[in-house]
């Protein structure tokens, strides 16, 4: 609800249950991952091979009782939106205000040692990940500023160390002059641009815990795969930026 309140273009519970097409995709069918933003049914995604809809969700009292999540395995398949035809409201350009916000549980066993995406859109558009140094969150809205820690030290002094196997949120937000990295409701990083943020854009699906230019597997490379390995839940999207006071009222709903 407190989600809703404030107009995304898209928001994925991702609460969809588990069943035996999900497990099975007979005839090459997916199951729909829904969405409840304004876009509407033109926003839904779907859940491809290799994800597991019906995974326990965050624990907070907010989700109530059942909170559920999508499981992604770190190797392959994601949650893809756009289907070859990603709706243009998902795609911001130039200076074009964004709000992108994720719930995650990453595994520690897995990070660090590569990037991987919770929220993806290629590098010239929007990604909220952890890096492969620090297993730290980033944020980048574009081609840059990429927002992160700059070394182990600085993630764990900031107290973002967070794959540690609990939930937590991470939002990323771009107002066209300042991008800002939000973790747990609070503002962990921010760089104003000079000159403005710059964002390409890109007609590349959208992948929830993947990233549609980074996915396949070279041994030689890591890098070349981004699949997240762990839970996602409560994907939202807004076109416009969203205040540091409505970033906290999304995490205090949760805690309630």
């Amino acid at each position: 609800a407190s989600v809703l309140a404030d107009n995304p273009t898209v928001y994925y519970r991702l609460n969809d249950p588990l069943s035996a097409t999900n497990a099975g995709y007979p005839s090459g069918t997916f199951p729909v991952a829904n969405n409840y933003g304004t876009l509407g049914a033109s926003g839904n995604g779907v859940y491809q091979p290799g994800v597991a809809p019906g995974a326990a969700g965050p624990g907070y009292a907010g989700f109530g009782s059942d909170s559920h999540a999508v499981a992604i395995n770190g190797w392959f398949g994601a949650v893809d939106v756009g289907g070859g035809n990603l709706p243009s409201a998902l795609n911001p350009t130039n200076t074009a205000p964004m709000t992108v916000v994720t719930w995650f549980r990453g595994n520690p066993a897995d990070s660090p040692g590569r990037f991987q995406e919770m929220v993806g859109h290629g590098d010239s558009s929007y990604r909220l990940a952890m890096s492969q140094t620090a297993a730290d969150v980033h944020f980048n809205p574009g081609p840059g500023p990429e927002l992160g820690f700059a070394n182990p030290e600085d993630e764990i002094t900031n107290g973002w160390a967070l794959n540690d196997g609990n939930w937590h949120m991470a939002v990323g937000v771009s107002d066209g002059s300042t991008v800002s990295l939000y973790l747990d409701g609070l503002l962990a990083k921010s760089s104003n641009v000079v000159g403005g943020v710059n964002i390409a854009g890109s007609t590349n699906d959208l992948l929830l815990g993947g990233d549609s230019e980074y996915t396949y597997a070279n041994f030689y490379s890591p890098n070349t795969i981004r699949n997240f390995d762990g839970q996602v839940a409560h994907v939202a999207f807004w076109t416009n930026a969203l205040s540091a006071a409505q970033v906290q009222a999304l995490f205090d709903a949760a805690e309630e």
